[in-house]
């Protein structure tokens, strides 16, 4: 089981609970790759997810949740590439698709994940989804523009306009624009049914609460080279520690490298230590 010695960044449970629900995950995730099937891939992706995301919410390293990021986006490009012989049938889970994409951005395997994207084979595909996929892909891969707008026509509330608006003021580098999107879609739309699926989860038996955070949100500000200043209740959706901000990267002008929370109070902590040691 991993270690942590820092609090929990969720503190709706207490550390050991995340090891523990991380280390059935990990073992789910385990079982599945003995399977040794295609059909198993995205599902091994998505329980790595989850280990990442107790990880994250028991106050591990930032370094070690990006590890288990990084095998859930190896996991869900080989499940990309293994359409070319097995299709997929349709998307029925678009939140699987955009946090596994979100793995790959903030781990370094963004390209290969967009090529097998655009080369994956899916069957009953639905023009939202396909508009969806293709704006997440060319926002994560560095993209300026689009080769065409968004056909948003029939997409569920968390993928329609609002959703879209989010993503382009990343693609435009607009700093203002994102970060009042970013808080607006955080609390008002991904917030709720966070809310609501957690009830039951830290109910279920056995136990299945992860925590509710957006790793899209990180994602979106590894793009931007920046983490926002977010809200208290943004900050319950944003796992902004795993933003591993560029320092050297151009910034919009005026505008200083913004600290993430966890990084800003460790620094006060430390400012206070040594007042109170006083002068050597």
């Amino acid at each position: 089981m991993a270690e942590v010695t820092s609090r929990p960044r969720d503190t709706t449970r207490p550390t050991q609970y995340y090891l523990k629900v991380s280390e059935l995950y990990r073992r789910a995730a385990a079982a599945a790759i003995k399977l040794d099937s295609p059909a198993v891939l995205n599902t091994i992706a998505d329980y790595d997810l989850r280990v990442a995301r107790a990880l994250y919410s028991a106050g591990a390293p930032p370094q070690n949740c990006r590890a288990e990021l990084a095998k859930a986006a190896k996991y869900f490009i080989g499940h990309l590439a293994a359409s070319r012989e097995h299709p997929i049938k349709g998307i029925p889970n678009m939140v699987s698709y955009l946090e596994n994409m979100s793995a790959a951005c903030l781990t370094g395997t963004i390209e290969p994940c967009v090529q097998r994207l655009n080369a994956m084979r899916v069957e009953s595909i639905l023009p939202w989804q396909a508009s969806v996929l293709s704006l997440i892909g060319g926002v994560f891969e560095g993209k300026d523009r689009l080769s065409a707008e968004p056909d948003l026509k029939g997409a569920p509330p968390e993928y329609g306009p609002r959703f879209a608006e989010l993503f382009l003021a990343a693609m435009r580098k607009d700093h203002t624009e994102f970060a009042s999107k970013l808080e607006a879609y955080l609390t008002q739309v991904w917030g709720p049914p966070m809310d609501r699926g957690a009830k039951y989860d830290l109910t279920s038996k056995p136990p299945s609460y992860t925590g509710k955070w957006a790793f899209f949100s990180a994602a979106l500000c590894a793009v931007m080279h920046q983490s926002p200043s977010l809200g208290r209740k943004a900050m319950e959706y944003a796992p902004l520690d795993l933003v591993e901000v560029d320092r050297t990267s151009a910034q919009p002008k005026g505008a200083k490298p913004t600290e993430s929370p966890a990084a800003k109070k460790a620094a006060e902590r430390a400012t206070a230590t040594r007042r109170s040691r006083g002068p050597r």
